[in-house]
């Protein structure tokens, strides 16, 4: 298994992804409730249990629209009550049932359901009981037959048999065999397919069959790379490592960890994200840790209607960057930013995801605090944070459904530039406002750095306070600076006061490929060139080419000062398209983003 890990997943959707009017559904209900069940020792692995009445009704009934994701959900099988983060505390089951949440009436919503074992009984809220299955089957619903709803399943170990309701039977599989219905082949259902553990076979009814893993592995097909299509993949407890085929080897996890792949993020692509029954703390790749859940719960992770992910191949929409020049650290600085965060967000449509920067300045180690760029003004870390969280707060309350948002915060390596400040970035800045902003469905945040060999620290500085950052956090980089003096027509140039090219490449993509995309300053026609030949400098080396979110442009604020020039948005797009483009070695299929600077 080797490493093919594809970068412009970092914040979990691609920042800038256009999503096509095609909904193609997946599995309407996800594979980790049942490995979840089975890995707690839960309902679903122990057959022949005392029959249950069925439990309280109370509340909601369904929990996420087409256009949000399922919130965080655990089910205590000790009360038969399910907890869901934000939205409802909800009793429904009984200790001995299997939890099986997934949307059954196709309104893009999903339902609390319990399978009862003992009885063979399916409890979907609000509607009567069904009895379908006996004790000792496995409840496999999914959307067999693409119709947009999930349909009543079972798979029986002793025959090997797939039981669907209102279709023939099916006898695909052996006993021992874990069944694990997926779209594997975008044909827009849910396909019949086991993972055999003996051989780490994955088995697709009716395609082709595919060792992947060993016998103490996790079989967490998800679809992580395309909307619409499953990736084969396992997670190691040994190691903690998820090794998804054609895509990526990541270590994310520890042993006695429950593996929950869903999108949390709205995106149609599954996130990698683990449960930590120790703890009841919910880790996923990018985000900010949520505690949800006791020892004993059971995760649950639903699969809303997928988007279509289509490659941005045009100029997207132009998203609103800002240079944050005008705070004080006085209490006015959080209704000032709450205010920048809706009108970001109102200008912000659906259809489409964003990237967007808060330029801050250069940090003051002595002080614990930052110098706002071309400013005298000083705040401390605790200050900044304040107005950060402030905004992200005012960007969440005017945010529209189906947009969802990346806002990193960046700094730049002009002032105390070292591996300590990287790690304060990441340690008293970055990650405090992803915990911040982990109440938001649809808003992540990353870290930023605005590099330059035209700034005051050397290379080996730069380099310095990158490794400190990236081993603080495990939150995602982008790398938003510039390529001074460096050439504009060869790979592997030298540029101003002694950088290379091979230093800009690793600081933007060499040093954690999996963690890093590129928003590169566009402001006039010789930037883009020099960012082809930073990309075939790495690649030259035999390292990957370089992941560009999209142009970075100062077009607003110039014209606010009327002190420089900068190309548009879409001059800088369509410039930094076409010289990707001039070499395959270093094109890309979307360029996603484009965002513009102003001045606050």
């Amino acid at each position: 298994m080797h490493d093919t890990t594809s970068v412009v997943s970092v914040f979990g959707w691609e920042p800038g992804t256009r999503f096509g009017s095609r909904r193609r559904r997946g599995p309407v209900v996800g594979l980790a409730v049942v490995v979840a069940a089975v890995l707690l020792g839960g309902a679903g692995t122990s057959p022949g249990r005392a029959p249950v009445a069925a439990g309280t009704k109370s509340r909601v009934s369904t929990v996420a629209s087409v256009t949000s994701v399922l919130p965080l959900t655990v089910w205590r099988p000790s009360t038969g009550t399910w907890f869901i983060r934000g939205v409802s505390t909800t009793r429904y089951g009984a200790p001995t049932d299997t939890p099986v949440m997934a949307d059954y009436t196709g309104d893009g919503t999903q339902d609390i359901a319990v399978w009862r074992p003992s009885t063979g009984t399916w409890h979907i809220y609000g509607q009567s009981p069904v009895r379908y299955g006996a004790p000792t089957d496995i409840p496999v619903p999914a959307d067999y037959n693409g119709d947009g709803k999930a349909d009543i399943a079972v798979w029986r170990p002793s025959t090997g048999t797939w039981h669907i309701r209102g279709h023939s039977a099916t006898h695909f599989g052996v006993p021992g065999d874990r069944p694990i219905p997926q779209d594997y082949d975008r044909v827009g259902h849910a396909e019949i397919a086991l993972w055999r553990p003996s051989n780490g076979g994955f088995y697709v009814y009716n395609s082709q069959t595919v060792a992947w893993g060993v016998r103490t592995d996790v079989p967490v097909p998800a679809n992580y790379a395309v909307a619409g299509r499953a990736e084969r993949a396992v997670w190691r407890p040994s190691n903690g490592t998820w090794y998804v085929r054609n895509f990526s080897t990541v270590h994310f996890g520890v042993a006695g960890d429950v593996p929950v792949p869903a999108d949390y993020t709205g995106d149609g692509l599954a996130d990698i994200a683990v449960w930590r029954p120790t703890n009841g703390t919910w880790y996923r790749r990018g985000m900010a840790n949520v505690t949800w859940g006791v020892r004993g719960d059971i995760p649950i992770v639903g699969v809303a209607p997928t988007v279509e992910r289509l490659p941005q191949t045009t100029p997207p929409p132009i998203s609103t960057s800002r240079y944050i020049r005008n705070l004080t650290g006085a209490a006015t600085d959080a209704s000032i930013m709450y205010r920048n965060g809706q009108a970001d967000a109102a200008a912000n449509p659906a259809g489409h995801s964003y990237l967007m920067l808060l330029d801050i300045g250069g940090q003051d180690h002595a002080r614990g605090g930052v110098l706002l760029s071309a400013t005298n003004r000083f705040l401390t870390y605790g200050q900044l944070l304040t107005a950060v969280a402030s905004y992200l707060d005012g960007y969440a309350a005017a945010q529209v459904a189906g947009a969802p948002a990346s806002i990193v915060i960046g700094t730049n390596n002009d002032l105390d530039v070292s591996a300590t400040t990287g790690a304060d970035w990441a340690t008293r800045v970055v990650a405090p406002a992803a915990t911040h902003a982990a109440k938001y469905l649809g808003l992540r945040v990353g870290g930023a750095d605005d590099m330059e060999p035209g700034f005051s620290a050397t290379p080996t500085q730069t380099r310095s306070w990158l490794t400190g950052y990236l081993g603080a956090t495990t939150l995602p980089f982008v790398f938003n600076g510039s390529a001074d003096g460096c050439s504009t027509s060869a790979a592997g140039s030298v540029c101003n006061h002694g950088w290379t090219a091979q230093d800009l490449q690793w600081l933007a993509g060499g040093a954690a490929p999996a963690r890093t995309l590129n928003l590169p300053q566009i402001y006039n026609t010789n930037m883009s060139p020099q960012w082809k030949y930073i990309s075939l400098t790495g690649v030259g080396a035999g390292r990957r080419k370089l992941a560009f979110a999209g142009p970075l442009t100062e077009y607003t604020a110039c014209l606010q000062t009327g002190s420089c020039g900068s190309l548009t948005g879409n001059q800088a797009w369509t410039a930094l398209w076409t010289q990707l483009h001039s070499d395959n070695r270093v094109s890309q299929a979307s360029l996603p983003n484009s965002t513009d600077l102003r001045i606050n």
